[in-house]
């Protein structure tokens, strides 16, 4: 079943999943520092949250894939 979006679910839609993306790189990178403590547990130090400004950059590279014409 198809459904039509307005350009505002769309727009909000990009906006989720740019977060997702960028959420995602900043917990890789992490992942590849983990923090050992005193008793030998390892675990994942997430000190920085993705910004305005790297959510809009990535949904604005995912806009235009979207709107490219098919091909």
């Amino acid at each position: 079943m198809k459904t039509n979006k307005t350009p505002y679910e769309i727009r909000s839609d990009l906006l989720h999943l740019a977060y997702s993306i960028v959420k995602g790189r900043i917990e890789a990178e992490a992942a590849q520092n983990p923090v050992v403590d005193d008793n030998g547990t390892c675990s994942i130090a997430i000190t920085k949250s993705p910004t305005v400004e790297e959510i809009v950059a990535e949904a604005q590279k995912l806009n235009s894939f979207v709107s490219q014409p098919e091909r």
